[in-house]
């Protein structure tokens, strides 16, 4: 058994990484997420959900709870950044993965919207 990062689909809607460093970065699209194909029927027994250039990211601690964001999830991610998000949750890189998600388009738009269950 390896020790390194591990990957899950969870409600064919997650993908959630676990980190050797004890937190897990959770990506969601699809059905009930903030990411742009939001509105979807949930999908059930394996179904697929359209193709999103967006997506909604969480990371949460070794005991499960959210951690690191300011509004437990982060939506409206651009997909094309998940590979630095990966990277620096990895390496525990708050500050970078902070920046990340918070980076400006060529608008001047935030690719961020933060949001919080309620």
């Amino acid at each position: 058994m390896t020790s390194g990062t591990k990957i899950q689909i969870v409600e064919n809607r997650n993908l959630r990484f676990d980190f050797a460093n004890g937190y897990t970065l959770s990506v969601s699209i699809g059905a009930g997420s903030y990411s742009e194909n939001h509105n979807a029927d949930f999908k059930r027994n394996g179904g697929s959900y359209d193709p999103t250039q967006t997506m909604e990211v969480a990371i949460m601690d070794s005991d499960g709870d959210f951690a690191v964001l300011p509004y437990d999830v982060a939506g409206w991610i651009p997909v094309d950044r998940l590979p630095m998000l990966i990277t620096h949750a990895s390496q525990g890189d708050w500050e970078n993965f902070l920046v990340f998600i918070d980076q400006k388009d060529e608008h001047g738009r935030s690719g961020n919207t933060a949001v919080e269950y309620c």
